[in-house]
């Protein structure tokens, strides 16, 4: 899926105009340091147990990840700069049912983050518990 950004207000639209997603500020290149949406991973390989979306500090404004697996998995969000070990308690925590896409908004001022921000799917709803399997393809709303 691509997407099509405009400045302040604009509206983005994919590339099959199925999706369609307010931007409350301008974005920079997506997925850069700076800002902008990101869908994570990008390449040959779309689907990845997590994504690091930024390595330094930040706002989060929205994350979404699709579940391919055969079970629920929990998408979780972390204050961190790259994925954190397992057992780590998240900040947020989103169910998402299998084949389904899970999605968490934190509105128009979003979350900070200090370090950095990374999403994972987890098998466990508490902690984190990575599973090994590319179960996610995520895409972020950040600065």
């Amino acid at each position: 899926m691509s997407l099509y950004a405009g400045g302040d207000g604009a509206d983005v639209k994919d590339s099959q105009q199925q999706c369609l997603v307010k931007i409350v500020k301008a974005l920079t290149t997506p997925g850069s340091a700076s800002g902008g949406v990101l869908r994570s991973p990008s390449g040959a390989n779309a689907f990845a147990p997590s994504a690091v979306i930024k390595a330094s500090a930040g706002t989060l404004y929205s994350v979404s990840v699709y579940n391919t697996n055969a079970a629920t998995r929990y998408l979780m969000i972390f204050d961190a700069a790259a994925v954190p070990g397992l057992a780590t308690v998240p900040l947020a925590v989103v169910s998402a049912l299998t084949k389904t896409t899970a999605y968490y908004d934190f509105g128009t001022l979003g979350i900070s983050m200090f370090t950095g921000i990374v999403a994972a799917l987890s098998s466990t709803d508490t902690s984190l518990t990575i599973t090994g399997t590319n179960d996610g393809l995520f895409i972020a709303v950040y600065a």
